[in-house]
């Protein structure tokens, strides 16, 4: 009333001058008034409903979600508190901005920015939760509010530290220190209150003792109010501040003054100074790079897999990659597209990656439209680093940086894959943000501040005498292969040693990121020598690359003999197996803690030598020598990688078999010794070009804002994943079914027949099926081949499901999923013995079923053409089976047909077809086109007809010990070039 009665008074008075503490006030009482009219409406209204719980025991205190959000009119109350009190809290946040930035020195500013950064997120985020409640939509309920807890515990603790440095800095100011105390007090009792919340509830939902939880209740409500308290105490930063707006006068006009400085709100400049606006441009480049080159050796591996040998397709898409960055280090070429004209021309040709998407029918035409839109934006990138504007070098090289982890940071969020290639809505949204980037360069205009720096010849390094570029551009092309193999997806490490995907796989994306801030550590400080830093990091990464593929073994692989490892004749006896060894957590700590920052400390110097440092008119013959030797090489990885997936249907390709270590271990040495062999003289962040200019500071801004940037998304990220994996425990713990169907499926790696993405197809198949156990083969994971996609994240993800897939990565090429509603007590996962063909997959897994164990084995078996593989691997499946008499059902690929001598051998081992126990499961025949089982299956033959029995060859589905319902094929359509095959079984 106070406030609203000075506002008439000034207003009477033509004059406006409000002060800056009131609007914290105001909001701080408007949020407090509404929780406590809601808490004295819901216990006077609704106090049963607000007190009940699920263990029906005394409760006398309701929860603070319970009295704003679950009943009418305490809803529209608390909706009305947060509409009105959200004005006065944005104005806060601003004016504290704006108050700290003028007690602050300038040079360090990232808290006061990030501050009001989390401070706008905090506020959005509660507008959300309170606008769409738990009943409308549980998921973004849920989301919002998380986000709000963590950016408004982010915001608190950077304005504690703001307050304390004010405080330090301006002793004799009574209402500072009054404001880091008492910031400091609140924030204290809300971590003791949070951590009381999480205690009383995790007491109360598992001992549902009397009174637990209205204890928890309470302590919620205190932290609530502690919170409402640290907004109130803003005005604290505030005292003495006002602004002022006349009625009248022309000068009034001209803003808003906040004690003796002139501020816009709403100026692009001040936010500018959180996230430039310049360098968004060079990040969507970035971005739809990272993204064709992730694609294009997937469409690349389509063709030989679909012809099952080797073709030249790919190679003929592949090689004009090599000559068009060739041709990038030309200088006419490079002046061109340094050029405006030449930018906008070459960034909208890009743009014609995005509409591959909408060829379905002509794989060959989808591959050439990524190859070019590849090729161009690749050319683009290289050209603007080797940019006469220094500034425009640095801003598209920390744009390229941070465009990788927003990249892995989306993929996180779409479960591996990545929207723009997969979705429609995802596809079109990136096109349509390309053209407004488009636009924007075409005819948008930014203010210059400062002149550009020019590189002349004379500036850059001197010629050189010892590698003429082929050495830097060789250790340009290694690491960016490493990198695309390594850090362009978030679970490629776990799945390499075959640990948990999420949250595991948050942890390399960090370390990428802690690689590049360790390269910016060491060019800053002149104490540390950077010779002997390039050989600890060798060391290093060395020994890391060896911990990753030997630390542990979680596969049980029955290798080949010593005798005659690979081909025919080959004398079974000579078989064992090696089971598990040391931990995945270890190999883990080298494929997905070291090599990714790894990664990341040798990209700033590496592009430094191998493209910025050769741009000069005197060595343009060494840059166009690199830019070759750098696109060679990656071909070249591009071709092993696929060589190391389908060895048997490509020349020589047994020297790859399955040898992905090879490439692991065999990178991380080509890159030492070809950095070891390179010129160093070029790398400016340790040279005078930089220095004195303020361009090294500017490209350390740029990359901290980069960084900061992708910190935030991947909270906001994973806080959205940790919701989910939640709800999906929650809704598997109390899983029960009347029968127990199972079925299995050949997925053909998530492409369908045309080479088009196939994932959600996928899932609406297995949907249908409402199966409660899946087996899924072709799930091979992970592998560049593949666009490091994972199928298992993915589909257990949407079908509610605990996944195991295995063989890892590491030890196996097509690889075996396994997905069950039923609990997964442990699993086995063999290579079973293949000495002529593809590594052979199998899953043993032991899942609890009605309180008792049952084995689900799924399997893939080699080629028809690898005679000994089969044998060797039905005999592998008869003696596991023999070990374990508990009920069993086999989902898996046996490449046989029906009463062959390998079938034959299997079913020795006590298995039943189900395409044989059909013809015993009762039926009948109302008319001729249909015969009816019980439980309402029907089907259009006779199940006795031979097709049905011994029309097979692939995918079967077995069981011992357990009662058959139904077994029943569905066809694929376009989605595989398989059925998915599934069986209805009694509980045991």
């Amino acid at each position: 009333l106070q406030f609203l009665y000075f506002i008439v008074k000034e207003i009477m008075a033509n004059v406006i001058r409000i002060e800056a503490k009131w609007f914290p006030m105001l909001y701080a009482g408007l949020i407090q008034l509404g929780l406590l009219s809601c808490l004295f409406l819901a216990i006077r209204l609704h106090y049963g409903q607000v007190v009940q719980t699920h263990c029906n025991n005394w409760e006398f205190w309701p929860s603070v979600s319970s009295c704003t959000g679950d009943f009418m009119p305490e809803r529209v109350v608390w909706r009305c508190a947060i509409a009105l009190g959200g004005g006065p809290r944005i104005i806060t946040a601003l004016l504290q901005y704006y108050q700290f930035h003028s007690l602050l020195p300038s040079g360090r500013t990232w808290d006061i920015n990030y501050a009001l950064l989390c401070d706008c997120v905090r506020i959005f985020s509660a507008g959300i939760w309170t606008y769409v409640s738990s009943s409308e939509h549980l998921l973004i309920h849920e989301v919002a509010f998380v986000v709000y807890l963590l950016s408004g515990f982010i915001c608190q603790t950077l304005q504690t530290l703001v307050a304390y440095r004010i405080h330090k800095l301006h002793p004799g100011k009574q209402n500072f220190h009054k404001a880091y105390r008492s910031k400091l007090m609140l924030y204290g009792l809300q971590i003791v209150f949070a951590v009381g919340v999480g205690v009383l509830f995790h007491r109360h939902r598992t001992y549902c003792y009397p009174g637990g939880y209205s204890l928890a209740n309470m302590s919620e409500w205190a932290f609530s109010t502690c919170n409402v308290l640290y907004d109130y105490k803003g005005y604290l930063d505030l005292e003495g501040l006002s602004f002022t707006i006349a009625l009248k006068g022309p000068e009034a006009a001209e803003g808003e003054h906040v004690g003796n400085r002139r501020y816009s709100f709403l100026s692009l400049s001040s936010w500018s100074r959180i996230f430039p606006l310049t360098t968004i441009p060079h990040m969507f480049k970035g971005y739809l790079f990272w993204m064709y080159v992730t694609w294009l050796p997937l469409q690349v591996y389509f063709l030989p897999m679909v012809k099952m040998g080797f073709t030249v397709h790919p190679i003929m898409f592949l090689l004009p990659t090599v000559l068009i960055t060739w041709l990038a280090g030309g200088t006419r070429t490079r002046e061109y597209l340094q050029s405006t004209d030449g930018n906008d021309k070459i960034f909208l040709l890009s743009l014609v990656g995005l509409l591959s998407f909408d060829i379905k029918l002509w794989p060959e035409a989808k591959l050439c439209a990524i190859s070019v839109a590849s090729s161009v934006i690749q050319v683009l990138i290289i050209a603007q680093l080797c940019n006469p504007d220094i500034k425009e070098r640095y801003k598209t090289l920390s744009g390229l940086l941070t465009s990788l982890t927003l990249f892995v940071i989306v993929r996180m969020a779409n479960l591996s894959l990545d929207p723009a290639m997969t979705s429609p809505h995802g596809n079109t949204l990136i096109f349509f943000i390309g053209l407004v980037m488009y636009l924007c360069m075409k005819f948008g205009k930014t203010p210059a501040n400062d002149p550009p720096k020019i590189l002349h010849s004379d500036d850059g390094p001197p010629t050189r005498s010892k590698s003429e570029g082929h050495y830097e551009g060789l250790t340009f092309g290694l690491l960016f292969s490493l990198t695309h193999m390594l850090c362009t997806e978030h679970g490629i490490p776990s799945r390499w040693v075959g640990v948990e995907v999420f949250p595991l796989g948050v942890i390399p994306t960090v370390m990428f990121v802690v690689g590049i801030v360790i390269s910016v550590f060491v060019s800053q400080k002149s104490f540390i020598d950077v010779a002997k830093y390039y050989k600890i990091r060798a060391i290093v990464g060395f020994a890391a690359s060896c911990v990753a593929v030997w630390g542990s073994s979680a596969s049980v692989r029955m290798q080949e003999s010593k005798e005659n490892p690979y081909y025919w004749p080959i004398d079974y006896p000579a078989w064992h197996s090696a089971g598990y060894y040391g931990s995945p957590l270890i190999s883990f700590i080298g494929a997905g803690v070291v090599l990714p920052a790894y990664c990341g400390s040798h990209w700033i110097p590496v592009v430094e030598a191998s493209i910025m440092g050769l741009s000069g008119s005197s060595v343009c013959g060494h840059l166009r020598a690199s830019l070759a030797t750098f696109s060679l090489t990656y071909v070249i990885f591009i071709i092993l990688t696929v060589y190391v997936v389908t060895f048997t249907f490509v020349p020589g390709g047994m020297l790859l078999r399955d040898r992905i270590w090879v490439l692991i271990v065999g990178l991380v040495a080509a890159i030492e010794v070809a950095w070891f062999k390179s010129d160093k003289s070029a790398v400016y962040l340790q040279s005078s070009v930089s220095t004195g200019t303020g361009t090294r500071q500017g490209f350390v801004s740029n990359i901290k804002r980069g960084i900061y940037l992708s910190l935030v998304l991947l909270v906001f990220v994973v806080a959205v994943r940790m919701v989910e994996e939640y709800d999906i425990e929650a809704e598997l713990s109390g899983f029960e079914a009347d029968t127990l169907k199972a079925s299995i499926w050949t997925i053909h790696y998530g492409y369908d027949n045309e080479g088009n993405d196939n994932y959600n197809d996928i899932i609406l198949g297995l949907k249908k099926q409402k199966s409660s156990v899946i087996g899924l083969l072709e799930t091979d994971i992970s592998r560049i081949a593949t666009a490091n996609r994972d199928l298992v994240e993915y589909a257990g993800n949407q079908l509610r499901m605990h996944t195991d897939y295995g063989p890892p990565t590491l030890d196996d090429t097509f690889g075996c999923a396994f997905l069950s509603k039923y609990p997964i007590i442990n699993t086995t996962r063999y290579v079973m013995p293949s000495p002529q063909g593809e590594l052979a997959c199998l899953i043993h897994a032991k899942i609890l079923v009605n309180k008792k164990t049952v084995n689900v084995y799924v399997g893939h078996f080699g080629n028809t053409e690898h005679v000994l593989d089969r044998r060797l691997q039905s005999e592998t499946l008869g003696n596991l089976t023999l070990r374990n008499p508990e009920p069993s059902i086999f989902l898996g690929y046996l490449t046989t047909r029906p009463m062959s001598e390998n079938y034959n051998l299997i079913m020795s081992s006590g298995w039943t077809d189900t395409g044989a126990a059909l013809k015993n499961v009762p039926y009948s025949h109302p008319d001729p086109k249909t015969w009816s089982f019980p439980n309402g299956k029907t089907m259009n033959q006779d199940p006795r007809a031979p097709e049905v029995f011994g029309g097979r060859y692939c995918q079967y589905v077995l069981f011992k010990n357990l009662t058959m319902q139904w077994w029943g094929k569905t066809d694929a359509g376009h989605v595989s070039d398989t059925e998915i095959q599934t069986a209805w079984f009694d509980l045991p």
